[in-house]
């Protein structure tokens, strides 16, 4: 300890002889010149990647300061031995600690700038790898043919076109024939190309609703049955498949000369709302319905027969296309 004090001591000493303005640039030499080397080989391992010129500002730096280190040199030979090897010492260590750190730095900085350009340039790679894949999937679809007029030329086959999409399948009622003098045989009808499954009809006679209600706050279970049923089937397949006999039931209206009816159809896929209206017009039979898709609002049918009274005129009549079965 009395040593490592007397060794101190005599350091201080030393530095006390040389002049404040040498001494102010010792100390900053052995502080500076480690920092600018450290500072340029960072920089120089960074340049690999980036092309980045600085690394030469910081070794011309570090030239300077050892420059004014060395200018104050001549003073330092003339001390004794012990002091010049503790100086270079301390300066040897001081390099070394800031070259190794920057170093860390430096090798840290470069992993990571490489492992950032390696998933780059895998991502690339994928991606050029999907294109041309991409690109022969769609070459194979699209094969080349050769005209017989242009020999040595080829064209591409145009793409298939894209069929046009299906007609909506539902289920309406329609009027059959007329039983008894007094009641309708009502047919369950189809178009479109599907089955309609699970169906579930609630037919409502207007007529005999407004007679049944009118004056009334509440009905009995007799009376709501007067004028409604709820029809269930398991199944109504286009064209009358499925059954021998087609799929109907009996109504006797309140007045057969005039009908109007509200029927609303769901199933599986889809629901529906029907308005229907019946009327003897001269011993003849008129009929007009409109179905409308319960959920686009979209209208599916809409036709009414020549001489109907009721409403305008329609391009279409009922009779016999609308009582037929199809698809």
């Amino acid at each position: 300890m009395q040593r490592f004090q007397q060794l101190r001591d005599k350091i201080v000493k030393n530095l006390r002889a040389l002049s404040s303005f040498r001494r102010a640039f010792v100390g900053l030499s052995l502080v500076g010149a480690p920092c600018f080397i450290s500072a340029g080989c960072t920089v120089q391992a960074v340049d690999a990647l980036t092309g980045a010129g600085g690394a030469i500002v910081w070794f011309t730096l570090a030239a300077m300061d050892a420059a004014l280190f060395f200018w104050v040199w001549d003073e330092i030979p003339e001390r004794a031995s012990l002091y010049r090897r503790g100086a270079m010492v301390v300066f040897g260590i001081i390099t070394v600690l800031f070259y190794d750190l920057g170093v860390k730095w430096a090798v840290t900085t470069a992993n990571e700038a490489a492992l950032t350009s390696e998933s780059k340039d895998q991502s690339e790679g994928i991606r050029d790898a999907m294109q041309i894949k991409m690109y022969y999937a769609l070459i194979k679809q699209q094969p080349l043919t050769q005209s017989p007029e242009r020999i040595g030329t080829t064209e591409r086959r145009p793409l298939p076109r894209t069929p046009p999409p299906a007609p909506p399948s539902f289920v309406f009622v329609v009027p059959g024939v007329v039983l008894n003098g007094n009641s309708w045989d009502f047919i369950v009808n189809h178009r479109g190309p599907q089955p309609s499954f699970h169906v579930e009809i609630l037919f409502v006679d207007d007529m005999k609703k407004e007679q049944t209600t009118r004056g009334k706050t509440s009905l009995t279970v007799d009376e709501l049955s007067s004028y409604q049923i709820i029809l269930r089937y398991p199944e109504i397949d286009p064209r009358g498949r499925g059954s021998i006999y087609a799929t109907q039931f009996i109504w006797t209206p309140p007045v057969l000369d005039h009908e109007r009816y509200a029927v609303d159809i769901t199933w599986r896929e889809r629901r529906v709302h029907q308005k229907l209206q019946i009327e003897r017009v001269e011993g003849k039979w008129l009929w007009a319905t409109q179905v409308t898709d319960g959920e686009s609002g979209k209208l599916l049918v809409d036709c009414k027969d020549i001489g109907f009274p009721y409403g305008p005129p329609k391009s279409k009549a009922c009779f016999p296309e609308m009582l037929q079965p199809g698809d």
